[in-house]
């Protein structure tokens, strides 16, 4: 199998953040560690910290296992959690906690300074680690170089992770005369690499899957400046929020790479993105309870975005169908104002009535251009694209409310929520050049959408350990498309293509909560859901149909038969099924349905033995047996099982210590694509509990 390694992503946002987090945290435990450990602690410090270690033993896809836990294949030590707390006088009071888990990158720590009647200083920081596996999609074709099994799935042979993070300084100041004033720094970050659904070309012809792993390289920093300011005049309370943001964003990705059936890469196209931003947020609230019945608030919102891209492709292939772009600009300018009217009303205590007015006025402009190189051997750009967008929404929306609970033992309530909205929409692409693309086209639509939900439910009491709760909700979604002007034609297409699309959903719900005795209680649920879409096109003007159904039952029991026992079970099947129009390109039989059916179960069971000893055991599983390979070129499901096993021992050694032991094992099986993913792993963790 191949090994094609991800660069390192060219961002030090991430880096230079973990190495200041991590002083930080040895600072503040420095802090809290050396007056504990060398003078009397005061009664009123709190002191405790739980060193821990987790050592994973993993045979099969050890990828796959961190994607599922989020745990690295490594052992991992460090602080899994310590906490500080001091009033240093009668005013002040110092708190801190945090973790340190150095293995799994895994790092946290707060600091709040509080001081009654002025207000607070506050620092955070967060880190963690989000895996992936590189499996690809399954594809019979695939060349025996990259996948010997069948269903064939080619796998990277990397180490594909985000770190990702937040850093926030905020001050908040509150004394009793004058508003409530905040003030906040955040800084966000993404670095690393993350794998991609949008596979890529395994072989050369007009047959070939999208199947081969592909990658994206990020490297994300977002500032954002918030203040924030409320307080209450004349009984009418007051918020202002204000949001600078500012973000720059590097991605690096395989936009498409062909294998040689050696298992060679004879093409790589790779896709370069740098991004930009700045955003301005403002809020606005108001409310005021009018009388003892009626209570009324008012929000604005205004949103401002502006931003540009700029964006580059390489590639190494030296056929005639290379491309190389330059690198390509890409503007947006996005502004939007939401005004939100409220209103509640409570004549009597068991009836209440709420209505709401929504209105949302937004419009969005962009600009591209797109030039390219389709002939790399003369180095001369032959192709130059233009693209222009202009949009312009408006959009109102109504809501009302009811609720009664006048007869003994009911409650009856009812929702409705209206929205309607048009979209003004103007596009164009102009092709120029020695060698332009004929996919010119202009495209002006007024898009007229109408959303409606509907709630009715009803919550029954007949007994004091017996409640039952119907609802029925039933949801429109209208979308009716006027083309005032678009190129294109049947053969060689339209710049706009669909006329019309209806959806109706029905969900009707049952919900039963039952405690038969102290040590039991239950509760019983199910669902049922109906989506129908009916599309109009330029292709048929008959209506086309398609529909989804879903079944959802679940059992969520607590047992308490003693003081020392506790169980708790979780059980939920959900029975899914899509049908459509699409059809094989090779005949007119219909493709099968595709069915999305799934199981999951958690059981727990917590024993006290002693005062000072708990074991605790649990079992947690999710199953899905959907797999359909029905077509070479089209398999469809996917049918794996996925269930851990946890024992665990805590024992309270002394009044301030506590020992914690725990082992997992973790198997995941997936059939679907011939077990490329599949691992067994042995998790044993270890930690102490010390109070000071």
């Amino acid at each position: 199998m191949p090994e094609f390694i991800p660069t390192e992503a060219s961002g030090s946002g991430g880096k230079s953040m973990k190495k200041i987090a991590f002083l930080l945290f040895l600072f503040g435990f420095s802090f809290v560690i050396i007056p504990c450990g060398y003078t009397e602690v005061p009664a009123d410090v709190s002191f405790i910290v739980s060193p821990a270690a987790f050592v994973p033993t993993i045979s099969g896809d050890k990828e796959k296992f961190e994607e599922d836990h989020w745990l690295s294949r490594n052992p991992t030590a460090g602080i899994k959690e310590f906490s500080y707390s001091k009033h240093i006088n009668k005013t002040d009071t110092l708190e801190m906690d945090g973790r340190a888990l150095i293995g799994n990158n895994d790092y946290s720590f707060n600091a709040e300074y509080i001081r009654d009647g002025l207000g607070s200083l506050l620092f955070e920081f967060k880190e963690f680690r989000k895996y992936y596996d590189g499996s690809g999609g399954i594809a019979s074709v695939l060349p025996s170089a990259l996948s010997s099994s069948y269903p064939r799935v080619a796998e990277l042979d990397t180490d594909l992770h985000l770190d990702i993070g937040e850093f926030k300084l905020e001050g908040v100041l509150e004394t009793e005369d004058y508003p409530l004033i905040s003030l906040a720094y955040i800084r966000e970050f993404k670095d690393g690499v993350k794998s991609l659904t949008s596979w890529s070309s395994v072989e050369s012809g007009v047959t070939d899957p999208k199947a081969y792993p592909t990658f994206l390289e990020l490297d994300e920093i977002v500032d954002i400046l918030k203040l924030g300011v409320s307080g209450e005049i004349k009984d009418v309370k007051a918020s202002l929020d204000q949001t600078v943001e500012h973000a720059e964003i590097e991605m690096q990705k395989i936009n498409n790479l062909t294998v040689n059936t050696n298992g060679s890469f004879s093409d790589i196209r790779k896709k370069y993105e740098n991004i930009d931003f700045d955003q301005y947020n403002t809020i606005i609230r108001l409310s005021k309870q009018l009388n003892d019945k009626v209570f009324s608030s008012f929000g604005l919102m205004f949103n401002h975005y502006i931003g540009g891209s700029i964006e580059a492709i390489t590639d190494t292939s030296t056929s005639s169908y290379n491309e190389n772009h330059p690198w390509n600009p890409a503007s947006i300018e996005y502004n939007v104002v939401t005004l939100l009217k409220n209103f509640s009303f409570t004549p009597t205590k068991d009836v209440s009535w709420a209505a709401a007015l929504k209105a949302e006025f937004s419009d969005k402009n962009g600009a591209a251009r797109y030039d390219r190189d389709k002939n790399p051997i003369n180095g001369v750009i032959d192709a130059f694209r233009y693209i222009k967008t202009e949009r312009d929404n408006k959009k109102f929306g109504e809501s009302l409310k009811f609720k009664c609970s006048k007869i003994k033992d009911a409650v009856f309530y009812a929702e409705a929520d209206f929205e309607q909205e048009k979209i003004g929409l103007y596009e164009s692409q102009v092709d120029l050049g020695t060698s332009p693309d004929t996919d010119v086209y202009t495209r002006d639509t007024d898009t007229h959408q109408y959303n409606n939900d509907y709630k009715l439910g009803f919550k029954w009491y007949p007994a004091a350990k017996l409640n039952l709760t119907a609802q029925y909700n039933y949801k429109q979604r209208l979308r009716d498309y006027d083309h005032k002007e678009r190129t294109g034609d049947a053969v060689s297409g339209y710049s706009a293509y669909m006329n019309s699309l209806d959806i109706n959903s029905h969900i009707p719900s049952l919900r039963l909560n039952y405690k038969p005795a102290n040590w039991l209680a239950y509760n019983l649920f199910y669902s049922f859901n109906t989506d129908i879409y009916e599309v109009r096109t330029d292709a048929s003007m008959s209506t086309e149909q398609a529909q989804y159904k879903s079944h959802v039952y679940s059992i969520d029991m607590t047992l308490t038969p003693s003081d020392y026992l506790y169980l708790t079970l979780l059980y939920q099947k959900t029975k899914a099924v899509t049908f459509t129009n699409a059809r094989r390109s090779t005949g007119e039989t219909v493709l099968p349905a595709y069915n999305a059916d799934n199981d999951v179960l958690s059981l727990v069971c917590n024993y006290a033995s002693s005062a000072n000893t708990t074991l605790e055991g649990s079992y947690s599983m999710a199953r899905a047996d959907n797999f359909d390979a029905n077509s070479t070129f089209l398999p469809l499901g996917l049918d794996n099982l996925l269930q851990d096993i946890s024992l665990s021992f805590k024992r309270k050694l002394t009044d301030d210590k506590t020992l914690d032991l725990k082992y997992t094992f973790s198997q995941y099986d997936e059939d679907s694509n011939g077990g490329v993913d599949d691992y067994e792993a042995h998790i044993i963790y270890a930690g102490l509990n010390v109070a000071f």
